[in-house]
């Protein structure tokens, strides 16, 4: 197929905390063959070992806020601790929450690393860098939830999500997993489908009480892989040139498509940075034959790196004002180099999965991870508007990517790009321009980042 005529499908993941009644929980254990007696009165040095057993991540104290339960699990990452009576939640909390869903969509339920993926079905899976909320005080704190964003301040527990129901702490437990999509095309009906699974998950499909919700904390994220297999019998796949251009967009946008994000999505945060690493990260080819010491630029004209006033490696990260300028260059020589691979383009852009942009997954074998491009910044989010705009604008920045590929496949002419060189007017706002994107869409995020800029004096208009 043309890539003019290239009909780009996704899938999206969505990190949450699902919060459910001890209703649900006994009736999945009712429903086990390995009856189990639930224990809510765990010392608190306990729920630290207890987690800690199971994701086994050194970068962040988690901590277990769910119960205990005394009967074996098939999943191996509850076992018991020894000289322990009980164990963390093993496949419950999946269960559960598959349970609530009718046949259509079908949800399946990801049981294990070593199980396949099935692109043609939704499925929730554990996602071993979350944890679940602390739910004590539950009945005196502020309903504060903000649908369309979550603020950092307000992201560690959103109280509304169980509002007009149950609200006592003892009778609710809640555990990290993540709801993943099947492949999904570019259409309204697959918006539509999004919107149908997410008023289930958050317990809004009936005007009854529910017995569940979920809500986003500061440590989801909601990642977005364009490129998705159609079916099983037909690998999408991208061409080099279209590559090169969008890692050569990324490289002059990274800094503004941040303002988009809340803080705790940059790097001015260290609070759930652990999964979203900028892709120009200090020791990146990029910099990587820069001079450790004195002030250098690059000069294309002899391809050397020469002294000027721009502060020294070491310095860069703390100068990003100063460090783009200095990467276009750089990046037009190795991103368009006519020996480039596309393993050498993923090197160069990210040999590790958690940065903002994965690259890894287009050179893995596609029987055992799709070959997509995943978009990881996003702040964890179960709102409709959200996944609806950011899914628009990716697309449409991936298509643009494909038709500078058809004009420049090289890249041997600058004019297919508005900048050839540096200047301050480069900002996201012109991106969404260059990309056709919608006019409802560039005031929905012209909002959020008036929100998140901290110098805005009418950051809280959106919701007033």
């Amino acid at each position: 197929m043309a890539e003019e005529e290239l009909k780009l499908t996704f899938g999206i993941e969505l990190e949450h905390v699902f919060v459910f009644h001890e209703r649900l929980l006994r009736s999945c254990i009712n429903r086990s063959n390995a009856p189990s007696d639930i224990i809510k009165d765990i010392p608190d040095d306990w729920r630290d070992v207890l987690l800690d057993s199971t994701t086994q991540q050194p970068k962040r104290a988690f901590r277990y806020h769910g119960w205990g339960l005394t009967s074996d699990s098939l999943d191996p990452r509850a076992a018991k601790l020894p000289g322990m009576d009980y164990r963390v939640y093993g496949y419950e909390p999946l269960q559960i929450a598959r349970d609530l869903y009718p046949p259509a969509p079908i949800i399946d339920v990801k049981l294990g690393p070593d199980t396949p993926m099935n692109h043609e079905r939704w499925h929730f899976t554990h996602d071993k860098t979350l944890e679940g909320i602390d739910l004590g005080g539950l009945e005196t704190r502020p309903f504060a939830h903000r649908k369309e964003y979550v603020d950092e301040l307000n992201a560690i527990l959103a109280l509304d999500c169980i509002k007009h129901r149950d609200i006592n702490a003892e009778h609710w437990s809640s555990h990290g997993i993540e709801l993943v999509s099947k492949v999904l095309e570019n259409v309204p009906e697959s918006f539509e489908e999004i919107n149908e699974a997410l008023a289930i998950l958050e317990g809004e499909s009936s005007s009854e009480p529910s017995m569940n919700a979920a809500l986003p904390s500061i440590h989801c994220g909601f990642h977005v892989h364009i490129g998705l297999p159609p079916s099983a019998r037909h690998q999408q796949a991208f061409s080099l040139p279209l590559l090169r251009h969008l890692a050569y967009i990324f490289v002059m946008y990274e800094r503004d498509i941040n303002t988009l994000f809340p803080h705790h999505r940059r790097e001015d945060s260290t609070a759930g940075l652990d999964y979203c690493e900028k892709n120009l990260f200090e020791g990146s080819r990029f910099l990587g034959d820069l001079p450790t010491q004195g002030p250098t630029v690059y000069n294309p004209a002899t391809s050397e790196w020469e002294r000027s006033n721009i502060p020294a490696q070491e310095e860069y990260s703390q100068s990003r004002d100063l460090l783009r300028p200095v990467l276009l260059p750089r990046a037009r020589e190795l991103l368009f180099n006519k020996d480039l691979t596309l393993p050498g383009l993923v090197d160069l852009m990210n040999p590790r999965k958690a940065t903002r942009v994965n690259w890894t997954n287009l050179t893995k074998k596609p029987e055992f991870k799709p070959n997509t491009i995943e978009f990881r910044q996003h702040e964890g989010t179960l709102s409709e508007v959200a996944i609806k705009w950011w899914v628009t604008f990716l697309i449409g920045l991936v298509q643009w990517a494909g038709r500078l590929a058809r004009e420049d496949p090289t890249g041997a002419s600058w004019d297919t790009y508005q900048w050839t060189e540096w200047n301050d007017d480069i900002s996201v706002f012109e991106l969404f321009k260059q990309t056709g994107f919608p006019e409802e869409g560039v005031e929905y995020y012209r909002r959020k980042a008036a929100y998140y800029s901290p110098r805005s004096d009418d950051a809280e208009l959106f919701f007033a």
